[in-house]
């Protein structure tokens, strides 16, 4: 990854500096003539049969609803010519 210019986040790194210093960086860095991004979200914590409640298995669903949905209003907007606010949330009300 260091060698092609690619840039990962640890959750030791965020805990460290925070999440707002490393999110604002992420944007930053994906908004300066950036040919794509690869989200990688770790679920491997999700585990049915340890999580009576579903509370991850409902966590992890959100996050990859939110990531499709983003990627969905992307395609939209590329084909409509709009621009989505991200003061918007993409799946507002559900």
């Amino acid at each position: 990854m260091a060698g092609q210019g690619m840039r990962s986040y640890e959750m030791t790194e965020i805990g460290v500096r925070g999440l707002q210093e490393c999110l604002t960086e992420a944007f930053a860095i994906a908004m300066d003539e950036c040919e794509g991004v690869f989200l990688s979200v770790d679920i491997v914590e999700v585990s049915p049969p340890h999580d009576h409640a579903d509370i991850t298995a409902a966590l992890a669903n959100r996050v990859v609803l939110e990531a499709l949905s983003a990627i969905a209003r992307r395609s939209q907007d590329a084909r409509d010519g709009t621009t989505w606010s991200p003061s918007q949330p993409l799946l507002d009300g559900r």
